[in-house]
């Protein structure tokens, strides 16, 4: 997975602009704490919609659960471009874990 920052107020040890590859088990603090502040900026930012994608495509799904609900998944099923695969993946888990207010 990959993280872009776009602000670095608070950790002077992120450089603003400069994108970031982190994996699954060892996400640091600095970059959990940048995408939870994207997940805030909400649909509108760009840079919002395009971390769900990449979550959605590329992510596993319990990590995907821990930044994004389940309403905001099933919204971008519409809006997304998404391939036929990930598509599938997420109405299933949709379907399973049904709409909710899940965070």
């Amino acid at each position: 997975m990959f993280a872009l920052c776009v602000e670095n107020r608070d950790c002077e040890d992120l450089e603003k602009r400069k994108i970031y590859q982190f994996y699954y088990l060892h996400l640091p603090p600095e970059a959990e704490v940048a995408l939870k502040e994207i997940v805030r900026s909400g649909w509108e930012d760009a840079i919002y919609r395009w971390v769900l994608k990449r979550f959605m495509e590329y992510g596993r799904v319990v990590d995907t659960f821990k930044f994004f609900s389940v309403n905001e998944i099933a919204r971008a099923l519409e809006d997304l471009p998404l391939s036929p695969y990930a598509k599938e993946k997420w109405h299933r888990m949709i379907e399973i874990y049904g709409r909710s207010n899940r965070r």
